[in-house]
């Protein structure tokens, strides 16, 4: 029994002292008190031995099963606690299985050995390219080679039959689900070989080695699904002024990713579907700041921290009904009323995904993720409940992973709670930090795909907007020089009626160029609803093409009958949005907008 007792009280002591800097003279005290009874549990012990006393015994049986109890009910709280902390935390990963498939979308080609004599399409040389080629070789298979930058331009390559089959990762399906070209082609996709590559381990980025209570930091917070980031936020932590900012980017911007290669560019949501590397180097870049650390949640992790905390307060400016945490879409069974409410957890993910319910689709919803972040923020920092400290924990241990030490995460939460026993309202705690939310503003456009014959939708920031943002983010970093001379305050005024009004960080609107797509002859042929092959736009009968234009109707067709879009598209005719009218071709100073109407150079 005294053995059990020392091991068991042994585990509980180092457990516990992985927390020591949340009061250290508290936990001193839990160690002295904690050697004490477990050094009487010995001097028993030792004495039942030698003098084999009946007194003794009963001291040591009451004592040592009493202590026994109270170690393993702290034996199974610590374990609880730090499985959960050191899953959050640990940033060694497991062996996985590393394999590649060889795919292919056209039905007449069925095995390895029909792709003799023809083109196969890689990525830039991922590592993984010379031991596909190897498995080629080996079956006696001489193909031609193309290497792509990017994942959309494979695919589209694969689906116009510029190759006949392409090298991609084997959860294809899943991983590159978020992209548009895999969105057209997948389900003409089928495999041909799967190629082992071994096992890989890899590890996550290293968090920078600082005190966080003395030195600002940044922070990436990223939302998983399907491994792409569908949500992305930069957050700043000033220690000194309590100030925390929350930038949001819009998770479509067409950037170029750090880890591909040459002036490639894609959504900036898939550089996570490529690493967790690229992910922050890509955001390093477009804001041209260092983030110090990162913080990643899927879906899961939202839904269990918000049912954890035992909801979250929001406050919604319309009524709509929401899609679940459920993978199969179109379900809708989660209603937002408008106003303020209280939301459980699959409330909380329906709201932060929503977009169609508002005009602004992306932009909203930015700001509705900002606001159920401060949400769980305010909700935690008003625990004061053991039982829900540890519901987070576990509801965090399996969905969320971060590069902070135990150390660090502890030294800054006993730091804010000291600054929070300090401040004046009891009701509001969360104000002890001062949350200020911006957005890096973008506008709407679009790529057109010559390979694969279609539009992509992107989001081009506004290079003010993003400059705007990242001196906002900087300017939270700075810590006031130890020479500043801070004049006195010789007069005071105070309002109780003042409100708080946040700075504005980012305009809506720049006067800057916008980004214009490179449209071709295949485009225009697109957008009047003719059909391109080999050079040559093929339109519907009573149309002709027009150069620049694309198909339009013949100029004895009588136009000016249509009076909505849809008509005037199937007759033929471009729908001039400015006027109500249905012309023949786009007047001049205007050009067609990828979906059948015109609109101002």
């Amino acid at each position: 029994m005294t053995i059990l007792i020392d091991i068991t009280w042994v585990f509980v002591i180092n457990g516990v002292n992985l927390y020591a800097n949340l009061n250290k003279w508290v936990f001193l005290a839990v160690n002295v008190i904690s050697f004490l009874l477990v050094l009487r549990i010995n001097w028993l012990c030792f004495r039942n031995v030698v003098t084999r006393r009946i007194k003794f015994v009963q001291k040591l049986s009451v004592s040592g099963t009493l202590m026994l109890i109270l170690g393993c009910v702290g034996f199974y709280f610590v374990w609880r606690i730090n499985s959960n902390v050191i899953k959050i935390t640990d940033t060694s990963q497991p062996e996985v299985s590393v394999s590649s498939s060889f795919v292919s979308a056209d039905n007449s080609i069925l095995s390895l050995s029909d792709l003799d004599g023809s083109t196969i399409g890689f990525m830039v040389d991922n590592g993984q390219n010379g031991m596909a080629k190897q498995n080629l070789e080996a079956d006696s298979v001489t193909a031609t080679y193309i290497n792509y930058e990017n994942y959309n331009d494979l695919l589209a390559a694969l689906s116009s039959g510029e190759v006949k089959a392409a090298v991609l990762p084997s959860d294809y399906e899943t991983s590159l689900a978020g992209y548009e070209n895999m969105a057209a082609i997948s389900t003409s996709l089928h495999v041909l070989s799967t190629v082992e590559l071994g096992t890989a381990t890899t590890e996550n980025t290293q968090g920078n080695d600082i005190d966080l209570t003395t030195t600002p930091f940044t922070v990436l917070i990223a939302g998983i699904d399907d491994g792409r980031s569908d949500a992305m936020m930069v957050a700043s932590f000033n220690p000194y002024s309590l100030r925390l900012t929350l930038t949001s980017i819009p998770r479509d911007s067409y950037v170029h990713p750090a880890c591909y290669v040459g002036e490639a560019k894609d959504k900036i949501n898939a550089a996570r579907s490529v690493s967790r590397d690229c992910m922050i180097a890509t955001v390093e870049d477009y804001l041209g700041i260092n983030i110090d650390f990162y913080f990643e949640s899927n879906f899961s992790g939202v839904v269990d921290l918000v049912d954890a905390l035992g909801g979250i307060t929001i406050t919604s400016d319309v009524e709509f009904d929401a899609q679940n945490s459920d993978a199969e879409r179109g379900h809708y069974t989660v209603h937002i009323y408008e106003g303020e409410q209280r939301l459980d957890g699959e409330g909380a993910l329906a709201y932060a995904r929503e977009r169609h319910a508002y005009l602004t689709g992306d932009f909203q919803r930015q700001q509705n993720q900002q606001q159920v972040i401060e949400a769980i923020l305010t909700e935690a920092l008003r625990i004061r409940d053991v039982n829900t400290m540890l519901n987070m924990l576990d509801a965090a241990g399996d969905n969320i992973s971060t590069n902070f030490s135990v150390d660090q995460l502890v030294s800054l939460f006993n730091y804010i709670a000291q600054k929070a026993q300090r401040f004046p309202s009891d009701e509001h705690i969360e104000d002890v930090i001062q949350i200020v939310n911006s957005r890096v503003t973008a506008y709407n456009s679009f790529i057109w795909n010559e390979a694969s014959y279609q539009t992509t939708s992107i989001v081009v920031p506004f290079e003010g907007s993003w400059a705007d943002n990242r001196d906002f983010i900087l300017s939270n970093l700075e810590v006031a020089d130890e020479d500043t001379v801070i004049e006195p305050v010789t007069a005071m005024t105070f309002d109780a009626s003042y409100d708080f009004n946040q700075p504005i960080v980012s305009y809506e609107e720049y006067a800057e160029q916008r980004f214009e797509p490179t449209l071709t002859e295949s485009y225009y042929c697109y957008v009047a609803g003719g059909t391109w092959s080999d050079g040559v736009c093929g339109c519907a009968e009573g149309q002709t093409y027009v150069e620049g234009q694309g198909c339009v109707a013949a100029a004895a067709t009588d136009l000016s009958a249509y009076t909505d879009q849809a008509s005037c598209n199937s007759a033929g005719g471009l729908f001039v949005w400015t006027s109500n009218a249905c012309v023949a071709a786009c007047p001049a100073g205007t050009h067609a907008d990828g979906i059948g109407g015109c609109v101002g150079d």
